[in-house]
């Protein structure tokens, strides 16, 4: 398996038998592009966990892999106008679950605390994968309200809930994406703690961590998990290889 950071949320990840894009916004080394290259009969399978935040969802991702098989998962958030009608597209919402999909045995979606949903798959050999969409954002700066006490224990006590109840069903995953908002009252690594806490990771992925990337990578100071293998991508293009 192989983990690319493309840009803020995006990465790609690659095993034997599919290529998959977690919330693709850019992709300014190519990567993606030739990864397409190398393996021109791997099919592609793109998620897309919310709209319409800017840097979330980019319509030109409907143009990308076009001589490869293609699958498209994305929050029921994002509407079909644009769509073209001819792709393989998959909307979910929280709960649901979609199964067999190219070199996928499963997807389900959860909840999240700002827009969207939370993904975890399960890929041909069991492993399971993680990325966490918004989750973390917090409900109150969607309505342009202050960071009251009150708002951040209600955002906290939301997001504690939906993780719990992850956990519940997916005590362990392979790989987990995680993102990280810097938010006015709250300790910037803090939920990522609690995650981890929560759901044993093997190989945490920070996200959005953009030009906080030290304090985001700075997993001394959060990560307890024994057996957590921590990875700090944040120049688009870099790559790490899991087993």
């Amino acid at each position: 398996m192989k983990v690319t950071y493309l840009d803020y949320c995006g990465y790609m990840v690659i095993t034997e038998k599919v290529i998959m894009v977690f919330d693709y916004f850019r992709d300014p080394s190519r990567s993606l592009h030739k990864a397409l290259d190398a393996h021109p009969d791997f099919p592609v399978v793109f998620f897309m966990s919310h709209y319409p935040h800017d840097r979330a969802y980019k319509p030109d991702i409907y143009e990308i892999a076009q001589n490869h098989p293609r699958t498209y998962v994305l929050s029921n958030d994002i509407l079909p106008q644009g769509i073209p009608s001819d792709l393989a597209v998959a909307g979910m919402s929280a709960g649901d679950i979609v199964e067999d999909l190219p070199g996928i045995k499963s997807v389900k979606a959860y909840k999240s605390t700002g827009k969207g949903v939370t993904f975890v798959v399960t890929i041909h050999d069991g492993r399971r994968i993680f990325h966490g969409g918004n989750i973390g954002q917090p409900e109150h700066d969607k309505e342009k309200q202050a960071a009251t006490k009150e708002n951040l224990m209600h955002d906290e006590d939301k997001f504690k809930s939906i993780i719990t109840h992850i956990a519940s069903e997916v005590p362990k995953v392979y790989l987990g994406m995680f993102p990280l908002f810097r938010v006015e009252g709250r300790e910037y690594t803090g939920y990522a703690k609690f995650y981890l806490d929560s759901i044993k990771t093997e190989n945490y992925f920070p996200m959005n961590i953009g030009d906080s990337f030290a304090e985001g990578c700075d997993f001394d100071s959060y990560v307890q998990t024994p057996g957590a293998h921590c990875h700090c991508l944040h120049n688009p293009g870099t790559s790490v290889k899991l087993g």
